[in-house]
C-alpha cells in the first residue's frame, strides 16, 4: 500500500517545483552579465514608468522619472614604444619617433619627461620632448562578431556618447586619428557624434586583416606620436660619444597605476685622423722607411697620407708642409691619390701650385714657403684615405 501524501504537501511542491521551472527558464534565457568598462562621460539614464488607471478604469498618461550617471575617467598606465637607437655626430641633432597609446576610458592628458642618465666621452648633451600629449579613447559599446571590422574599405563601430554633442570628437578621437582596438591599428575615417544619454558611432578604414571578435566593453585606444631631440655636446677625445636618455610618460593627474618609460642610447660618432709622412730617394717608386742617404743636388719625393679612422667624417681638412732648410721645392709636382698608398707616378690627380683651377693645392700663396692643401672632407676607412706628393731638391 502506498504511503499517501497530504493534500498540502502536494500543492506546495507543486508550487516549488513551478518556481524552480520558472527560475530555470530564465536563467536559460538570459544572457550572461559582462562586466565590461565603459567609456568616461557616458551619460548611464534610467528611467522608471508608473502605469495607472482612474476610478472608472481609464488609463491615464504614464508618469516617469530619470536618473543620471555620468561615467568617470579611469587613469590607465599608458603603452610606449621603444624606438631603436642611433647614431650621428657632432652638429647634428638625433631625433627620435615615440608612440603613446592609451589604455584609459576616456580623454587624458600625458606629462612626458626625459633626462640625460649619463654620458660616456662627451659632455654637454641635452635632450627634449613636448611637455604633454592629450589622448582620446573610448569602449565598444555593442559586441562586433569575428571580421565586423573588414579588412578593407569601411567599418562602423557602436560608442557610448560623450557630453559634448556636436564637438566633432567622441572623447577625443577625431577624424584623422590612429586607434587601437585589441592590439589593431585603424585610422578614424568619420565620426557621429550625438551626446547625451545614447550612443555615437567611430567608423574605421580597414588595415588589411579582417578583425576577431570583439566583446563590448573592449578598450579603443588612440596612439599618438611624439619627438624625443637628442643634441650631442663636445666630445672629449677621438672615441665615439655615448649618450643615455630616459624618456617617461605619466597622467598629468599622477593617479595611473605606473609609469612607462624607456631608455635610448645615442652613439655621438668622432672622426680620428691619423698622418703619416715619407720620403722616397728612388722618384717616388718606394718608400723605405727608415733615414735614406742622399746627396746635394738629389731630388727627394714626399707622400703623406691622411687616414680617418673614426667613425664619422673629417670636415676641414687642411695639410701644411712648410719647406725645411736645405731643400727647395719642385714647381708643378705635386699630385694627389684616394685610397691604398700607391706610387708617385700611379698618382692619378696632379695639383697646380697657384690653386688656380681650383683644386685646393698652392705653394707659397697661403703661406710663405710652405705647401698648403685644402683636403675638405675625408671620410672614415682606408679606402677614402688622401695621399698628398711632392718634391724638393736638396740645396
Amino acid at each position: 500500500m502506498k504511503p499517501r501524501i497530504s493534500p498540502r504537501l502536494t500543492v506546495s511542491g507543486r508550487l516549488f517545483l513551478g518556481m524552480l521551472a520558472l527560475t530555470v527558464a530564465v536563467t536559460l534565457g538570459s544572457p550572461p552579465s559582462a562586466e565590461a568598462t565603459t567609456a568616461a562621460t557616458a551619460i548611464i539614464r534610467n528611467t522608471a514608468t508608473v502605469k495607472y488607471s482612474n476610478a472608472a478604469g481609464v488609463p491615464q498618461t504614464d508618469v516617469t522619472a530619470t536618473s543620471d550617471v555620468k561615467v568617470t575617467l579611469v587613469p590607465a598606465t599608458p603603452t610606449l614604444s621603444s624606438p631603436i637607437d642611433q647614431n650621428t655626430v657632432v652638429g647634428t641633432n638625433a631625433v627620435y619617433t615615440y608612440y603613446l597609446t592609451s589604455n584609459a576610458n576616456g580623454l587624458d592628458t600625458y606629462t612626458l619627461t626625459s633626462a640625460v642618465a649619463s654620458q660616456t666621452g662627451i659632455s654637454g648633451s641635452t635632450a627634449s620632448t613636448p611637455a604633454s600629449i592629450s589622448l582620446g579613447a573610448s569602449t565598444v559599446a555593442i559586441a562586433i562578431p569575428a571580421g565586423g571590422i573588414a579588412a578593407g574599405g569601411t567599418s562602423v563601430i557602436t560608442v557610448p556618447s560623450d557630453d559634448t554633442p556636436g564637438s566633432g570628437a567622441i572623447n577625443g578621437i577625431a577624424i584623422g586619428d590612429t586607434i587601437v582596438i585589441l592590439g589593431q591599428v585603424y585610422t578614424v575615417a568619420n565620426i557621429a557624434d550625438n551626446g547625451g544619454a545614447t550612443t555615437s558611432t567611430i567608423t574605421v578604414n580597414g588595415n588589411g586583416t579582417a578583425s576577431g571578435a570583439i566583446p563590448a566593453g573592449t578598450q579603443i585606444g588612440e596612439r599618438g606620436s611624439f619627438s624625443l631631440t637628442v643634441t650631442p655636446g663636445t666630445l672629449g677625445g677621438a672615441a665615439d660619444g655615448f649618450i643615455d636618455v630616459n624618456v617617461s610618460a605619466r597622467d598629468a593627474g599622477s593617479v595611473q597605476p605606473s609609469t612607462p618609460a624607456d631608455l635610448t642610447t645615442t652613439t655621438v660618432q668622432a672622426p680620428r685622423l691619423t698622418v703619416t709622412k715619407e720620403v722616397s730617394i728612388d722618384g717616388g717608386a718606394t718608400f723605405p722607411g727608415g733615414v735614406p742617404q742622399a746627396a746635394p743636388g738629389a731630388t727627394l719625393t714626399y707622400r703623406i697620407t691622411v687616414n680617418n679612422g673614426g667613425s664619422s667624417n673629417a670636415t676641414s681638412v687642411v695639410i701644411t708642409d712648410p719647406m725645411t732648410m736645405f731643400t727647395t721645392y719642385q714647381a708643378g709636382t705635386a699630385k694627389r691619390a684616394t685610397g691604398g698608398a700607391t706610387t708617385y707616378a700611379a698618382a692619378p690627380t696632379a695639383l697646380t701650385d697657384t690653386n688656380g683651377d681650383g683644386d685646393g693645392f698652392d705653394y707659397n700663396l697661403t703661406t710663405t714657403g710652405t705647401a698648403t692643401y685644402i683636403v675638405g672632407t675625408v671620410a672614415p676607412g682606408a679606402a677614402n684615405a688622401v695621399q698628398l706628393f711632392f718634391q724638393v731638391k736638396i740645396n
